[in-house]
């Protein structure tokens, strides 16, 4: 039997047909390095001592165990062929990055599995600080940060904490029903009322129901 197999861009194929398994391979093994790289910004730029949080981040391939994911392209290429006639059935792409996951860990354990909801919405936040921390690093510039219902979960003394590390940092619009955990940035920040749909400036810090957004 002839050997029809052949070599295309680092990637072996069986046969010529195979090759169009090759761009999405291709395309999907950039899109995997690149996560990688800025989970480990991220990772570097988690601020552990805002809210006394353990946290760490891992990128979880949906290909982690499934062979060498040192030479992703190959290995993403061999399992798109292995599952053709699965995502042929199902109608939907079944291999890939877009099946990958982060895993947000406390005291190196799942927070997804055993965080409360406070600690998971620490946690996002503190994510969301070390993407600010990112993109500064990138630009030389801070990004608009917007907060909805920030007393939801998070305790009066971390919501004190977080203000002060954004204050001087970006710009954060902030929304609460909760006027006395922004009393001390007075004179800092500019506030609103919102009443059916309608944003009053505060010129008098005495609403009994206001929605603030702190103008840095």
């Amino acid at each position: 039997m002839a050997d029809l197999s052949i070599n295309f861009a680092g990637i072996r194929s069986p046969n010529p047909f195979w090759l169009a398994s090759a761009p999405p391979a291709n395309s999907g093994a950039q899109i995997h390095r690149a996560r990688n790289r800025y989970v480990d910004l991220l990772s570097e730029a988690l601020e552990h001592s805002l809210f006394g949080d353990a946290l760490g981040i891992r990128y979880v391939s949906s290909l982690e165990n499934k062979g060498d994911l040192s030479n992703y392209e190959q290995l993403f290429a061999d399992r798109l062929h292995l599952r053709l006639e699965a995502e042929s059935f199902a109608g939907a792409c079944l291999i890939g990055p877009h099946r990958d996951d982060l895993d947000i860990l406390f005291q190196d354990r799942n927070l997804r599995s055993f965080g409360s909801a406070g600690q998971q919405r620490s946690a996002l936040i503190t994510l969301d600080l070390a993407a600010i921390s990112v993109y500064h690093s990138k630009h030389q510039d801070y990004p608009i940060f917007l907060i909805d219902d920030v007393d939801a979960e998070l305790d009066g003394i971390r919501i004190e904490r977080l203000l002060e590390y954004l204050d001087g940092r970006t710009q954060t619009f902030v929304t609460t029903s909760k006027r006395n955990h922004f009393e001390r940035f007075n004179q800092r920040a500019n506030f609103y009322e919102v009443r059916d749909g309608i944003a009053t400036e505060e010129t008098v810090f005495n609403a009994p129901m206001m929605r603030a957004g702190n103008v840095v």
